[in-house]
C-alpha cells in the first residue's frame, strides 16, 4: 500500500504524477489512496496497524480530568495556607504534587494516566509504538494532550497498540488436531470441532482456496498469486495467474504457504495491499514482507479480490 503512505499526488506503483483529486492513476490504473492521517507516515506504520487515533475532544477531556486530579489538591492546599491552616495546606499541596508525579510516571511507563485509563486511551510514540519517553513530548501530552511524534490511541474503535496486532489463533481456527480420550479418528472433518486432521493426528496435506470467482485451488506447499506472477530469482513456487479486470491485483501480489495447520500469507509489496479477515469479523492488514497466519474459515483479501480457506485432502 505505498500510495497510502506517500499520498495520492504520485502513484505508489509506477511513480507517475496525478491530479490530487484523481481516484486512479492515469498511467497504470491502480487505485490511489489518501495519505495516512497523523504523523505516522513511514515504513514503520505497520506497527500501528489497526490502531485508531483518538478524537481531539477526547484528548482534551483527558487533559482536563488529569489537571483536575492534581490541581484541585494544590489549589485547596494553597488556599488553606492563605487562611492560616498551614499543616493542612502543606498536606494538600504534597498530595497534589504526588498525583502529578504519578500521572507523569504512568504516562511514561504505560502510556495511560488516570484520565486515559477512564476514557480507554493510550498515548504512544508513533515511531516505536511504545509509551512516550521523550521529556518534551511527555510534557506536551500532559498539558495539551498531543505532541509532535506521538499518537493517542482510542480502544473503543481500534486496537491497543501495546497488544499484538494479530491475535493468537485457537486450535479450531488453525485446523489443528483436538485430542480425544480414546478411539481412532478417520481422516476428515471432526463434527465436534470443525478441525481437520490426518488419521494419525498429524497435519493435513493440502488446503483448498476458494476464490471469489468460484475457482478452487488445492495447495500443498507454496503458491504465488497475482495477475501474472513471476518467481523471484532462485525461488520455485507454483504460480496462479488470477484474472482481474479491475487491476486491483499486482502482477506478483502475494505468497501463500500451507504448513499443514495454518496458511501463511505474505504481501509482496503490492499496490493495494493484503488483508486477513477472521471468522469473528476482525480485519488485519498485512505489513508488506511480513507473513500473517490464516486458519480454516478465514478470508484473505488481495486488493478487491478475495479467497476463503477450506480444508483440503488429508493425503498428499
Amino acid at each position: 500500500m505505498p500510495a497510502a503512505l506517500v499520498g495520492a499526488v504520485s502513484c505508489g506503483r509506477c511513480g507517475a504524477g496525478n491530479d490530487p483529486r484523481a481516484r486512479s492513476c492515469a498511467n497504470c490504473g491502480v487505485t490511489l489512496l489518501d495519505a495516512a492521517s497523523g504523523a505516522a507516515l513511514g515504513t514503520y506504520s505497520g506497527l500501528l496497524a489497526g490502531v485508531a487515533p483518538a478524537a481531539p475532544a477526547r484528548r482534551r477531556l483527558a487533559v482536563l480530568i488529569d489537571a483536575a486530579a492534581s490541581l484541585l489538591p494544590l489549589v485547596a492546599g494553597l488556599t488553606a495556607v492563605g487562611l492560616g491552616a498551614t499543616e493542612t495546606g502543606a498536606v494538600l499541596v504534597l498530595i497534589g504534587l504526588a498525583v502529578l508525579a504519578v500521572q507523569g510516571f504512568a504516562l511514561a511507563t504505560r502510556g495511560r494516566s488516570l484520565a486515559r485509563r477512564i476514557l480507554g486511551l493510550r498515548s504512544i510514540d508513533d515511531l516505536t509504538g511504545l509509551p512516550v519517553r521523550r521529556p518534551r513530548a511527555l510534557l506536551g501530552q500532559l498539558l495539551v494532550g498531543s505532541a509532535r511524534g506521538t499518537l493517542t490511541a482510542d480502544f473503543r474503535v481500534g486496537r491497543d497498540p501495546l497488544r499484538s496486532a494479530v491475535p493468537p489463533l485457537e486450535a479450531d481456527a488453525l485446523g489443528a488436531e483436538v485430542t480425544r480420550p480414546k478411539g481412532r479418528r478417520r481422516a476428515g472433518k471432526d463434527p465436534l470441532t470443525g478441525s481437520v486432521a490426518h488419521p494419525d493426528g498429524g497435519p493435513v496435506a493440502t488446503v483448498v482456496l476458494v476464490l471469489d470467482s468460484g475457482v478452487r485451488l488445492e495447495v500443498g506447499t507454496t503458491l504465488l498469486v497475482g495477475r501474472t506472477p513471476v518467481n523471484p530469482e532462485g525461488q520455485d513456487h507454483a504460480l496462479y495467474a488470477w484474472p482481474d479486470l479491475s487491476r486491483s491485483l499486482s502482477k506478483t501480489h502475494a505468497l501463500v504457504e500451507w504448513t499443514g495447520t495454518v496458511l501463511w500469507v505474505t504481501d509482496l509489496h503490492s499496490s493495494n495491499g493484503t488483508r486477513l479477515l477472521g471468522p469473528d469479523g476482525g480485519l488485519q492488514p498485512l505489513v508488506p514482507g511480513l507473513r500473517g497466519p490464516a486458519g480454516l474459515g478465514w478470508t484473505v483479501q488481495f486488493g478487491d479480490r478475495s479467497l476463503v480457506v477450506h480444508a483440503g485432502s488429508a493425503e498428499a
